[in-house]
């Protein structure tokens, strides 16, 4: 208990410097970053892209030890000491418990049933972070790259690592960092816990993005829920010990940074600025984010046609934000050119080839690519969870209120639903054609509860005005019921997956018999 408590203080002891890293980069650099919203999130962001850029340096250089972390520590200290004071006040401020009330009063005033169901989840989900890490590539790779970096103070690309050699490492950087800072690596649970903030993180930017495109605001919290259902995504998030989380959030956010501006008919710089960066992060922890920079890079043009800025100006953000994204992951790749002869080698062709082929469940054609969907999540095998059927009902979902609010609401569709939709179907033909790994897809699939609230909204507000107010009034509320009953019912049908857990932190199963109960994942 002791060992989990100085985990969960010096895990948030690195989460709050990564914020003051990333916000002293705001303050310094005003003129270029200045989001309009969301600047806490986005400071936090930016200070886990500092510690990776900084551990990166020192590992190249043979200084990735302790004494070094600590000192770039407390240079973000110094860095952030007008923050700190900030901070201290507004804490000294609210510290009573009668402004501690009136904060959890505030925050229940509206959708308190749906706000309650998320932190009781959240909490739920953080005693969880702490059982034994079974993925098989954490185990094979992950810590073990973490453990070389440790051992040798650099970063030296030992071939003895399975895939150690050719890997963007900025995830496993950033997960060093604090268990090499703080020498405590006795569990590895700083990687739950840094992904369970992650993940809690991307809520909030999703959260965000919809705050100011929903009317109805139980959809809004319908999203996060159905986000939070996606089975595949808590085991990736919460207790897997990958580095996909990274993807997903810096990527999602990068996303959905440049939809906003084409939403608005003008794409902010510093969306630009941070979408770029954003990508970069995403792109240095793992190659799969390239699925992601296509779509990107689609919205980013489609962004700059809508302001008519002719094709200089086009050709310059284009420049602008392609020197960002090399700025923060070009390393990785062109170390992999240097050495390798292609910026995404991944062990040779015949290896990649083989290892991606076992995850196909059809022929990746251009025939069965429009239903895909459907083969990878419309069935059921042994060996598969049910969880897939989530997604598949997700899909469902899309596409009959899609047609519904065409066909019968007469409404038209609007700039976000579009571009999610866009977003998360390229996003899935392009990963058909090399793998069929759910792990690879979630960002797109994360996409999809996001675009069925907007459409629902839109249905919503037909209602709204096609129906009585009192009949309106009870279909909302109805729905409302509803929607929450399937949210339970999302969480209860993996309850399997989160029981055998429970019974390991309950004591029922020794660590032995909970890893061979829970498998690989």
């Amino acid at each position: 208990m002791a060992h989990n408590t100085l985990i969960i203080i010096e895990t948030l002891a690195f989460v709050y410097l990564s914020f003051l890293a990333g916000d002293f980069v705001l303050r310094i650099a005003r003129r270029w970053l200045s989001p309009e919203n969301m600047r806490e999130a986005y400071a936090l962001m930016l200070g886990a892209c500092v510690f990776g850029i900084a551990g990166l340096l020192l590992g190249i250089m043979g200084l990735f030890t302790p004494l070094a972390l600590r000192l770039v520590m407390l240079a973000i200290l110094a860095a952030g000491y007008p923050t700190i004071i900030v901070h201290a006040r507004i804490i000294r401020s609210r510290a009573s418990p009668a402004a501690l009330i009136a904060s959890v009063r505030q925050l229940l005033r509206e959708q308190a049933f749906f706000k309650l169901l998320i932190m009781a989840w959240l909490a739920f989900n953080f005693v969880l972070a702490f059982v034994p890490i079974t993925a098989h590539d954490t185990k094979t790779y992950h810590m073990p790259i973490i453990t070389a970096i440790q051992r040798d103070a650099r970063i030296t690309f030992s071939p003895e690592i399975d895939e150690y050699p050719w890997m963007p490492l900025t995830g496993e950087i950033i997960y060093a960092i604090p268990t090499v800072a703080f020498a405590n690596t006795a569990a590895p649970f700083v990687f739950q816990l840094l992904q369970y903030g992650a993940f809690i993180l991307l809520l909030f930017i999703i959260n965000a993005f919809l705050k100011n495109k929903i009317r109805f605001p139980f959809l809004r919290f319908g999203a996060i829920l159905f986000v939070m259902g996606i089975l595949d995504l808590q085991r990736e998030a919460l207790h897997g010990g990958y580095t996909d989380m990274f993807v997903y959030l810096f990527g999602i956010a990068s996303t959905l940074l440049l939809i906003d501006g084409c939403c608005r008919r003008h794409i902010h710089s510093p969306n630009i600025a941070l979408s770029a960066v954003f990508l970069g992060v995403a792109l240095g922890v793992k190659a799969t984010a390239l699925f992601i920079a296509v779509t990107n890079s689609l919205f980013l043009l489609v962004g700059m046609i809508q302001n008519r800025p002719g094709v200089k100006k086009i050709l310059m953000h284009g420049a602008v934000y392609s020197l960002l994204v090399l700025l923060v992951a070009g390393f990785w790749y062109a170390k992999n050119a240097a050495v390798y002869g292609a910026p995404l080698y991944l062990g040779g062709d015949e290896l990649y080839t083989g290892r991606m082929a076992v995850t196909f469940v059809v022929e990746p054609t251009l025939r069965n690519a429009p239903l895909f969907p459907f083969y990878k999540f419309g069935s059921v095998g042994s060996g598969d969870s049910s969880s897939k059927l989530v997604v598949f009902g997700y899909f469902i979902l899309v596409y009959a209120t899609m047609a519904g609010v065409l066909l019968f609401c007469r409404k038209k569709i609007r700039m976000p639903e579009v571009l999610l939709f866009t977003a998360s179907h390229i996003q899935l033909m392009l990963i058909f054609f090399q793998s069929h790994h759910t792990r690879y897809m979630l960002p797109a699939i994360i996409l999809l509860p996001i675009t069925l609230m907007l459409l629902l909204d839109h249905a919503y507000e037909w209602m709204q005005e096609t129906l009585r107010p009192r009949t309106y009034r009870a279909f909302v509320y109805l729905s409302q019921i509803c929607l929450g009953v399937a949210c339970i019912v999302l969480f209860l049908g993996n309850i399997h997956y989160f029981f055998v857990r429970v019974q390991y932190k309950t004591g029922v199963l020794t660590e032995r018999e909970y890893i061979k109960k829970i498998g690989s994942q």
